[in-house]
């Protein structure tokens, strides 16, 4: 049995960044739970946790659930704790954070399980890629560490999706505005997958640059002329450009080699400032 005050001084000491975030017995509580879940292989729940731990005799279960359903904490600020641990430990001073935003289905069963409903899984064996559960919209900082030869991405800040009500690309315009926020003096440079590019991302903070993959329905135009001064309202675009596809005919490329899935590979690119203007209006992208 692990005793409450002999968690391992490795793990006490992380532990140590989230301890502002909660009350004295809450973060007991949070960090037994947590030194449960490292040490739990099998049961991925509250009461594996304290299985993990050897405490299932000692704890009532119920004391872990009330951590989730009515105890005062906050995760976003445990997820800005960890975040700032993050960037001091594994990245240089000033230099820009580099997040990936995307989504994951964690799977559930029963009528009464809070967000849950039939949705997308791309993970999803067989021919039909759709799964049970609450879909979760991640947030993560890009970082390379010394014992890997590829980078990897940490998890820091999460919000579950549920369908008719806010969109994933708002939640993860939420998410990396928090960020930037609890770093104001650095860039973020926010990463997603076709499915997180759209109008819910106008008037993004200039801090944040945000790269994504056009889609093929996508209309572009070329920036606005400069104003005549002439009378009557300036042009917000210039002369329509087309799809994705018919601007890469119109476009010099050049041959380079990208460092990708752990891999050197030689690609073709090409570089056009314009405008998605039924996506951002006037603001500016470089498909």
């Amino acid at each position: 049995m692990l005793p409450v005050g002999t968690i391992p001084p490795s793990l006490s000491a992380l532990l140590a960044v989230c301890r502002s975030c909660f009350t004295a017995p809450t973060f007991r509580t949070f960090c037994v739970l947590l030194t449960g879940l490292v040490a739990q292989t099998r049961r991925r729940t509250l009461c594996g946790m304290l299985l993990g731990t050897g405490l299932e005799r000692m704890w009532h279960h119920t004391r872990c659930h009330r951590l989730f359903s009515t105890a005062r904490w906050s995760a976003d600020e445990v997820g800005l704790a960890l975040a700032g641990l993050v960037v001091a430990r594994l990245l240089p001073d000033a230099a820009p954070l580099q997040v990936a935003v995307d989504d994951t289905l964690f799977k559930r069963s029963g009528r009464k399980v809070f967000g849950a409903a039939w949705q997308h899984h791309g993970a999803a064996k067989g021919p039909r890629p759709a799964g049970f559960g609450n879909c979760w919209v991640i947030a993560g900082i890009v970082v390379t560490v010394p014992f890997l030869t590829r980078p990897v991405c940490l998890p820091v800040l999460a919000r579950l999706w549920r369908p008719k009500h806010t969109g994933k690309i708002a939640l993860a315009r939420e998410m990396t505005e928090l960020l930037a926020a609890h770093f104001p003096d650095r860039t973020l440079h926010t990463v997603g997958d076709a499915s997180y590019v759209g109008e819910h991302l106008r008037g993004l903070n200039p801090q944040i640059t945000w790269t994504s993959r056009l889609k093929v329905t996508s209309v572009l135009h070329e920036l606005p002329p400069p104003h005549t001064g002439k009378k009557g309202r300036p042009r917000t675009r210039g002369p329509r450009l087309g799809t994705p596809t018919d601007l890469s005919q119109q476009l010099d490329w050049h041959r380079t080699k990208v460092r990708r899935y752990g891999r050197v590979d030689t690609v073709f690119l090409a570089e056009h400032t314009c405008l998605w203007y039924g996506s951002f209006h006037t603001r500016e992208v470089s498909p």
